[in-house]
């Protein structure tokens, strides 16, 4: 019987993955429908799933950029379903049921 060769790609023993492939896997089913929901509305969006820098560092860089509104999810955010809306003029922070950014309300009496 031949023995096959195994690399450490991240993963535990056996069919086990790392906590941080499944929240990853998560961020993208959320992320990846509501993208091309403000990309129908004509409204340009980008996700930053870069993972080499901070939360703070991306806001920073986005800021830079003039990006005038941006929608964070984190980890809380996912197990709420919602994401928080900050406004880069004012830093006004609103948080927003994920349903209603698909069908396109506000969180204040949409």
């Amino acid at each position: 019987m031949r023995k096959e060769k195994r690399l450490w790609s991240g993963r535990i023993h056996g069919d086990a993955v790392p906590e941080r492939h499944w929240q990853l896997k998560n961020y993208l089913l959320l992320v990846m429908p509501l993208l091309k929901v403000l990309s129908e509305a004509g409204i340009r969006a980008e996700s930053d799933l870069r993972d080499n820098y901070s939360p703070g560092w991306k806001h920073s860089h986005w800021e830079l950029k003039g990006v005038p509104l941006r929608l964070e999810i984190g980890p809380k955010d996912l197990q709420n379903k919602q994401v928080r809306a900050v406004r880069r003029d004012n830093s006004e922070k609103v948080d927003i049921q994920m349903v209603k950014v698909v069908k396109g309300q506000s969180g204040e009496g949409g």
